[in-house]
């Protein structure tokens, strides 16, 4: 029977090395940069013509619980029956409600806002029943049109609704992208995100990079494959 080659220690605690270094360059690459969840709602449209309402709910972080409802009928506005809020600002005094403000992409949506704007929330009037009232994105009628969502005849206004909601009690920030334009009241939801760390900003826009994740995995095969020819050599 031959004799057993010793174990080469150097050679084991390297690969160790190699395998528990791998497993934590994963982790902080996960934390720092999947914070934000991104849902493509495929462009849905809610239009009121004022005989007859449609409404339209967003379920940010996808517990089955609309955050948002978008509601058209004799105005386009939005609403949350759940705490959250929206940027705008209020209307005039002895007014209900407020005037949703659309935000440029790239606009950074947080705790703090512009001196002209304000995190505003809904509210429950005494009638109708079980009725809300939110910020109002635009207000069209016979006598005309109002509304910081109110492109120019003909044309459509592409922006986001930054927004503020919690999840389970912990405050965070996203945006929803809706374009508005044509007959009537009401727009169309095309998509929106949240930043999942509580209290934490997120740009108008925003979403997750797949170019990073890509050279995030590149990178740490190469590292991988580097460990495993310097412990070749060493064995």
């Amino acid at each position: 029977m031959g004799q057993r080659e010793p174990m080469n220690m150097n050679g084991i605690r390297n690969k160790y090395a190699c395998v528990i270094g791998g497993l934590l360059f994963a982790v902080i690459s996960c934390h720092g940069q999947g914070t934000v969840i991104y849902h493509n709602a495929g462009d849905v449209s809610v239009r009121g013509t004022g005989l007859s309402s449609e409404t339209y709910g967003v379920d940010m972080d996808g517990n089955s619980t609309e955050d948002f409802v978008f509601s058209a009928l004799t105005s386009f506005r939005i609403y949350s029956a759940t705490g959250g809020k929206s940027v705008g600002i209020p209307t005039s005094p002895g007014e209900l409600g407020s005037w949703s403000i659309p935000l440029l992409e790239g606009l950074l949506i947080g705790p703090t806002l512009s001196s002209s704007l304000d995190w505003t929330g809904s509210f429950q009037p005494n009638f109708p029943p079980d009725s809300w009232i939110g910020p109002t994105l635009h207000s069209r009628n016979n006598a005309g049109s109002s509304g910081y969502w109110n492109p120019q005849v003909g044309t459509l206004l592409t922006a986001y609704v930054g927004v503020e909601f919690n999840i389970d009690e912990a405050v965070h920030y996203g945006w929803i992208q809706v374009t508005v334009g044509g007959i009537g009241n009401g727009g169309i939801i095309h998509d929106w995100a949240y930043n999942s760390v509580p209290d934490m900003p997120i740009l108008a826009g925003q979403v997750p990079e797949p170019s990073t994740w890509a050279l995030l995995i590149g990178g740490g095969s190469v590292l991988f494959w580097r460990c495993r020819r310097k412990t070749g050599r060493s064995a």
